[in-house]
Formats: C-alpha cells, structure tokens, sequence
C-alpha cells in the first residue's frame, strides 16, 4: 500500500478557516490587491489595484508582466503603497514568492488627483529599470524618470528646484538635452515631452552639493514656442548603482537662512505663475537583476580579480571572476642568461653575458670574490668546495682552487657601488647595487635655453627652459592662487604658465590623488588616474571644467597674461577663462558680443540671460 502524506502550512494565518467552501488561498505579490473583502460566503475576494485585471477570486495580474518578489513595493495611488513580505515554507526557509502587507499611506503626500490643483507637476512614485540605450546616444548608465504634468495651461517656461541623496543617486547633466528632444522621443520610441530642444527649448541645469548626504537640483527651461500642458513634462537622466527607493522633493532652494539659487526661489513656476502647492514629490525605486545579491546590478558589474595580494588585482571590479593570478618573481629581459618564461614581476636579478657575479660551487659554496664570468661558464674540478675534501661542511665555506684552500671570508660590501663610468657618482666599482645617478652632474647644454650649463657634464637638453609665446628669459615668473571647491567647478589662469601641460600644472592635485578629471569644452578629457590627455596643453584664454575629491588649492606659475588677449568664441557652448585681475559686470564683459550671445552660466548655476533680461 502506498501512503500519501500532506504537509499543509498556513502562509496567510490571519484569513483563516472561517468557511468550510473556502480554500484559504494566500495572495501572492504577483497579484497585488487595492484591498481584501469578505465575500457573500465568507470567503477573501481580492478588488484589484488601478490598471491590474482579476483572475477570478485569487488575485490579479499587472499588465506590465511585471513579478514582484519578497522585499519590492508596488504603489497603488501615488500616497499609497504595498510592501511584498517574506513568507516561512514551514522547513526553516521562505518561498519565492511572498504576499502583500496592508496598505501603507506615506506620510504628507499629496495626491495627484488632488482637485485643488487643476495644474500640477508631479514625480511619479514608481519602480524604474535602467534606460535601453541601444543607439548608445548616452555616455552613462542611466534610469530615465519622467516629470509628470496635468492641465490645460499653456507654457513658455518653468522651473524648479529638488533635494535628492547623492549618495544613492546622481544627475547625468551632461545628458539633458539629449534626452529633451524630439528626436530623442523618436529614436527610442518614446512618449513625446513637452520639453523639446530641437523645438526652440532650452535648459539651464545644475546640481550644487548641501552636505554629506544631500544634493539640490535646480532646472530652468524656456522655449519660444508656447505649448499646451502635456502628460509628460520633461525626462530627468539619472544615475543610480544599486537597487534601493529614495524621496525627490521640490525645494524653494532656502537652505540655512539663504537662497540656494537667487534667481530660482518657488518650489515650481510655470509661466511665472507660483504652483509651488501644486508640486508632487515622489518616492522613485531603481530595480535591476542583481543574481549575485552584491547590491550592484548585473548590467554594471566589472568582473576581475579582487584579491589584493593577487598580481592582476583590479581594484575597480565588483565580482570576482576567478581570474587571480598570484605573483611569480624573476628575471624578464629575455635577453638575460637568467630569463624566467614563467615570472610576472621583475626581482632586478637579471645577469648577461660580460656581468660580474657570483659563482656557486655545488649549490652551497659561493665565491666571495667576483669573476668575470661568462653565463653558463663550466667550472672545473680544480675549483671545489673545502668540504668535499675535508668532510667538514661547517662554515666558513672556503673555497679549494688548484689544491690551496682559500679563505671566503671577504665582504662583498667593499666592492658594490655605480658601475656606469657615464654615472657622476661612477666609483670603479664592480657590482652594480643601482646605485648610478645621473642627475647631479645634468644640465641643459643649449645656449638658446634660459637655464644653459656650460659645465654640465652630462649634457641632457631635456632639462632645458625656452622661453614661451608670453615672456623671455629675463621676465619675472609670477604665482597665482586658486582655490578649488569638493566637486565640479570651472577654473581659469591669467597667467601663459611657465610649462603649459597639463600634467605640469595639477601635478599637486595629481599627487595629493585630490584631482580626478579635467574637462575641456569639446568634451576632451585630462584623466590622470588612467594616464588619458586628449586635451594637450592649457590654451591661453580658455576655461576648464574640473572635478576634485577634495577642495585644493591650485598654484599656476607662469607670466601675465594681457587683459586684451584675443580669445575665440565658436558656434554653441564654449568654456571662456578670465584674464583680469580684478572682478567687473558680466554684461560690460561681453558687451562687444552680446547681439551674438545667448547665455552665460557659472559653477553655481547663476547665469546671465540677455533675452530675458537675467
């Protein structure tokens, strides 16, 4: 007889047996539910969230095809969300799949429904994938979030400011304008925006950095061609890591008695009308498979090897892909008598043909004279180890040749030193302890040079200072200070710096590992930590765009630069450098190209506006 057990675990114990006709179906998270009612039987019956379907009695079904997992969320209203909760299998562990919890209202929302408001602006509160940048039009990863609209108002503009957390979210500003236009909506099959810069729109757009945790966003955007209100206001890039939800709330930018951001004071303005009321923060979830549950999504792992004591240590990699390779010592010049095919790192033992070195006598009896011996020489049986004669192998381990025992007891110390006679420190040593410099006895040997040596022994004319396109040999170098904030900023010299690299000029910020980037205005990049400089040498009357670790001061060495010096302003966004010394008017600046001018912004996100008289 075959025995049939059923093992019968309550998931959902608060529903209970109360019906004999009822099956005590848990619902599980893949049918979320507005709520549970009892229905004319007594039994559960699930009403079904906004834009889900019933499946019969026992749950329903999203029409996304989405499937939630223990520890998601799925917001039914805007103010309203359900958490999936983990449920026991009754054998000490917990299903796949969960069920949902009651209803939770989030604290001082606003619906979006809200009547009150018959135009607002809202931050959908939703979970987010990362965007399908399949025509790799974008540099970045980025989860693409739409800012909602409802109305009938027309708009010219608006603007807003939101406080987010930098620590678990980023701002791609570089993207904006990409992602706010039309042939953007066309390209990904996207819902169209109102927001269009291929349609007479513009942003201004920055991020400034509160504390530690917290960073504000201000966007302005104006357009020449006055719209209706659209379901969707505009796209927001932004750029997130981990799987994690996080609050967007708009700000008036008054933080600690001030305006962050002077010309932008109301939580949102629409074709100057105050709807600061109607402005709807959010709560925005970033999902992603992460199958290794390292809280980094698969999509943006870098597989390598995370073993620091390892020889291919990668320090940027955030899965280990079993690749370590340990350390293996030895010679790698393959010209070497000593080549070792299998040694990764160099032990600075390599030997040639012609080198003075040691000779080891079977195994254990070294030379403590030095030969000139030739790599592989044979050693006769004249030249042995006192031992193999005596029988005695205690130290000292002299050394037998042609019969006589010879005393090993020399120090070798006596004759180490440079033996390099081109060396200033060349001594007629015999043993190299790579100790040869070169430097002390260096000097330019160019009569055209501003530092020629005539009695430099070693001529290197890499050593040589030629005057630049600013000063002679006989003008006085100058020292200008600049202080360099945490983060992005421009910076600008009024200085032609003595030596115009780049890797000459930041060498400070380089070393003190303060500096991370440097950007021109054509995108090219100077990025030290990957020794990558597309950018060349600073350009006089140019700006650049940096970003720092830490805040720095940055010391510029170099020759003053005239006032007037010509700068050259191309078609769209350039980076413009300021040679006065002292501070004047932005519009008395650019007076003498101002009918050609559009816009002007600084670090901090204030601009000067010729057309709307900002």
């Amino acid at each position: 007889m075959i025995r049939v057990y059923i093992l019968i675990t309550l998931l959902f114990p608060f529903l209970g047996l109360a019906q004999d006709n009822c099956y005590a179906t848990v619902i599980p998270c893949d049918f979320p539910c507005s709520e549970y009612v009892i229905d004319e039987n007594g039994c559960p019956v699930c009403e079904c969230s906004d834009g889900w379907t019933p499946i019969n009695e026992d749950g329903c079904y999203a029409s996304n095809g989405v499937t939630y997992v223990p520890g998601d969320q799925f917001f039914i209203t805007d103010c309203q969300y359900v958490n999936c909760l983990q449920v026991e299998d009754g054998w000490g562990g917990f299903l796949d799949s969960g069920i949902w919890s009651e209803v939770i209202d989030v604290d001082g929302c606003v619906d979006a429904e809200n009547t009150a408001c018959p135009n607002s602006v809202i931050i959908p509160s939703d979970s987010y994938g990362l965007f399908n940048d399949n025509l790799n039009q974008i540099d970045a990863e980025i989860m693409l979030l739409p800012i909602l609209s409802s109305g009938d108002m027309s708009i010219s503009s608006y603007q807003f400011n939101f406080i987010y957390n930098h620590q678990l979210v980023n701002v791609d500003l570089e993207s904006f304008d990409i992602v706010n236009s039309s042939t953007f909506y066309t390209d990904y099959n996207l819902d169209s925006a109102l927001s269009d810069v291929a349609n007479g729109g513009m942003f201004s757009v920055n991020s400034i950095q509160l504390d530690s945790v917290s960073s504000i966003l201000s966007i302005a955007y104006a357009t020449s061609n006055i719209q209706s209100m659209s379901e969707i206001l505009m796209y927001i890039p932004l750029i997130v890591s981990y799987q994690e939800c996080f609050d967007l709330q708009f700000s008036d930018g008054y933080i600690n008695g001030d305006y962050i951001y002077p010309n932008q004071t109301y939580n949102l303005l629409v074709s100057n009308q105050d709807l600061s009321d109607c402005a709807v923060d959010g709560i925005v979830c970033f999902t992603c498979i992460d199958e290794n549950d390292n809280s980094v999504c698969d999509e943006l792992e870098i597989s390598g090897c995370m073993d620091e004591t390892m020889f291919n240590y990668n320090p940027n990699a955030t899965f280990d892909d079993s690749s370590c390779i340990p350390f293996v010592y030895g010679c790698l010049e393959v010209e070497s008598c000593n080549y070792n095919p299998d040694a990764n790192t160099d032990d600075g033992d390599c030997i040639f043909e012609g080198d003075s070195c040691y000779v080891v006598v079977a195994n254990d009896c070294c030379c403590c004279g030095v030969c000139d011996c030739v790599c592989e020489q044979e050693w006769n049986d004249l030249l042995v180890c006192e031992g193999e004669l005596t029988n005695n192998f205690e130290p000292p381990w002299n050394i037998v040749a042609q019969g006589e025992i010879e005393n090993c007891e020399c120090n070798a110390n006596n004759l180490l030193g440079c033996t390099d006679e081109l060396a200033c420190n060349y001594n007629g040593s015999t043993i190299d302890d790579g100790s040869c410099e070169y430097l002390s006895c260096s000097g330019c040997i160019d009569a055209l040079a501003c530092n020629y040596d005539p009695d430099a022994l070693i001529g290197d004319n890499s050593l040589c200072e030629f005057p630049n396109e600013c000063d002679s040999c006989e003008d006085e170098e100058l020292v200008q200070i600049i202080e360099l904030p945490l983060g992005w900023s421009f910076f600008s010299t009024y200085l032609c710096p003595s030596d115009p690299s780049f890797e000459a000029v930041l060498v400070d910020l380089v070393n003190s590992n303060n500096l991370v980037i440097v950007k021109d205005e054509g995108g090219n990049i100077y990025w030290p930590q990957f020794n990558i400089n597309t950018i060349g040498d600073i350009e006089n009357g140019e700006a650049y765009l940096l970003k720092m670790d830490n805040p720095s001061t940055l010391s510029v060495y170099g020759n003053l630069l005239s006032y007037d010096y010509p700068i050259n302003l191309s078609l769209g966004w350039s980076y413009l450098g300021y040679l006065h010394l002292e501070c004047y008017n932005a519009p008395d600046m650019m007076l003498s190209v101002v009918d050609n001018l559009i816009i002007i912004k600084d670090e901090n996100g204030c601009v000067y506006w010729p057309q709307f008289e900002l």
